[in-house]
């Protein structure tokens, strides 16, 4: 599914395509457009309103060949080329889960998904002195910046428009487009937007499926759907055995005779596959924290090699839940000071200012104050008729999602079809304009009972498709159908107090995380060029607490990266 294309900034030329099952060419010609066929995906080439249209990746239904515009369900990259214009447009998925970077070399622009693959063209590079301040302090790096100055990421909601010896990054439309001025009211809507989900979800799923399934809702709900529509499927989690997210399916298995598979994250996987995966996603990401997520590769390779369709529940929170409080991977504690009270010295950023130096992260007080305004314009940029809470999701999805899930549902289409229902375009359309979804909260929204109302969404989907699946209980010990039934509010708080004191046996290692950054660590014991106070200062924090880990995480990352970019 990998595309690139060097595009004369100099003179006009003819635009031509070349679909191959190999790796790019080794010289790339000008204005030729290489893209690397994979066996288990998608490829539609056709004529429409007297344009060349090319869809590849996992393109959920049948183009609609004798409409307007084709399909926007899936994960997928669309090409538009205009032979009388000589132009040809090109745009990632609807919401940019798939990359698009680009470079402007001289006389030539460079546009690919494949970080590497750009970074390979070009004969010198610079580095950002922002990009890992900006992880550290927010989880996520801001706008078109990468690590390679050189190197530029296409925000959301853009297209690149090669025309006329140019090109020309185009706004599109922004997450905030999606919102209603007056959204549907809640009991009016959540019939209508889970009736729309169950029979959107029937279309994610083929002849046989790998379906996530874990401790939550959301492979729950999925499992549900698919269940309902009479198909083929495996369940499957990835962890220890001991972990809610292992343990529950488990249960679920045995009580309903699923077919279940646990992908263990056992010494196995840290001796032969841990390294191997963590550096797949640097080279892949451009230096995002792999240390925090080998394992999004790790299970996608071990299934693809039987099933080309996995179903997962990404993004199913993310619509539904409301926003609380921030953690220590997805949602940064300097996120919420921001929104709530503005650039103070009390921010979380600066509490940690020390570590980030230790790690060097930073290099000064004065880069933590740099992202924390960067990050203050882009919220006073926004609509001011935006709520907090809808500025905090314009960021979210233009920016931390994309930087989280993205690399997860790329890397992972490398070797399966990567599914997530709940970002289906039709469905997101639907929920959006309405209070089912958490777009219409306040920010943070603290009310328990406020809170679960927008988790009924679970319970009525698993009530239209698999009763009994909904009656079983989830990590937190209530049932999804205590979310509608006239005595399961009791439960719920009888057993929500109870699962937020219990801790995960496996603590900060539940995932062998930890184990393999060590593993890591003491490979690098006797490498001369590694700073031996830098390793000692990582291997200190990263048992300090969940949010040290996370960056302690990010300071190997930047450290291998830089290992990998110097090898190349």
């Amino acid at each position: 599914m990998d595309f690139i294309i060097k595009y004369s900034l100099e003179k006009v030329l003819e635009l031509d395509v070349e679909l191959s099952l190999d790796d790019f060419a080794e010289k790339l010609e000008p204005n030729t457009l290489y893209i690397n066929k994979l066996p288990h995906l998608d490829y539609h080439d056709f004529k429409l309103n007297g344009k060349r249209e090319i869809l590849c990746g996992d393109v959920i239904g049948k183009p609609l060949l004798d409409s307007q515009t084709s399909t926007k369900r899936g994960f997928f990259y669309r090409f538009i080329i205009d032979e009388n214009k000589k132009s040809i447009e090109i745009m990632p998925d609807f919401h940019c889960m798939l990359p698009v970077y680009y470079s402007e070399l001289g006389n030539l622009a460079i546009i690919s998904s494949s970080y590497n693959s750009i970074l390979k063209e070009l004969k010198t590079t610079s580095k950002s002195d922002s990009f890992y301040a900006e992880i550290a302090v927010l989880y996520s790096s801001l706008g078109d910046s990468t690590y390679i100055k050189e190197i530029k990421r296409l925000t959301y909601g853009k297209s690149i428009i090669l025309s006329n010896a140019k090109l020309h990054a185009v706004q599109n439309y922004r997450f905030y487009d999606n919102l209603a001025e007056f959204p549907h009211k809640f009991e009016k809507a959540i019939h209508d937007v889970t009736d729309c989900f169950v029979d959107k979800s029937g279309d994610y799923f083929e002849s046989s499926n790998a379906i996530s399934l874990t401790g939550g809702f959301d492979g729950r709900t999925i499992t549900g759907c698919a269940h309902y529509h009479k198909t083929d499927f495996i369940n499957f989690s990835y962890g220890k055995i001991g972990s809610p997210d292992v343990d529950v399916p488990i249960s679920l298995s045995q009580k309903l005779g699923l077919n279940y598979s646990l992908i263990e994250l056992n010494r196995e996987y840290l001796h032969d596959q841990h390294l191997q995966c963590l550096r797949e996603y640097l080279l892949n990401t451009g230096g995002l924290n792999g240390f925090l997520y080998p394992q999004s590769i790790f299970y996608v390779k071990k299934l693809g090699r039987f099933w080309n369709n996995i179903v997962t529940g990404y993004m199913g929170s993310e619509v539904l839940r409301s926003t609380r409080e921030p953690d220590c991977e997805i949602i940064s504690p300097a996120i919420f000071d921001i929104l709530l009270n503005g650039i103070t010295q009390n921010n979380w950023a600066y509490s940690r200012c020390g570590h980030f130096k230790e790690l060097e992260l930073i290099t000064s007080t004065q880069d933590i104050t740099d992202v924390l305004n960067n990050i203050s314009q882009y919220f006073m940029d926004l609509p001011q008729d935006l709520s907090l809470n809808q500025k905090f999701i314009s960021y979210a999805y233009e920016n931390l999602y994309r930087n989280t899930f993205g690399p997860w549902i790329y890397n992972g289409m490398h070797y399966s079809k990567i599914r997530a229902p709940f970002l289906d375009y039709d469905f997101f359309k639907s929920i959006s304009t309405t209070e089912v979804s958490q777009f219409y909260k306040p920010f943070p929204e603290t009310k328990l009972s406020k809170r679960m109302r927008n988790l009924v969404f679970y319970a009525v989907v698993l009530d239209k498709t698999w009763p009994e699946l909904g009656k079983l209980p989830i990590s937190k010990g209530y049932s999804p159908i205590d979310l509608i039934s006239a005595t399961g509010k009791l439960n719920i708080l009888l057993n929500y107090s109870k699962a937020k004191k219990k801790k995960d046996i496996h603590g900060l290692d539940k995932l062998n995380s930890v184990s393999g950054a060590n593993q890591y660590i003491n490979s690098l014991i006797n490498t001369e060029t590694i700073n031996p106070t830098l390793i000692e200062r990582i291997k200190n924090l990263m048992m300090h607490d969940a949010y040290s880990r996370t960056y302690s995480f990010l300071a190997l990352s930047k450290l291998e990266y830089n290992l990998l970019l110097e090898k190349q």
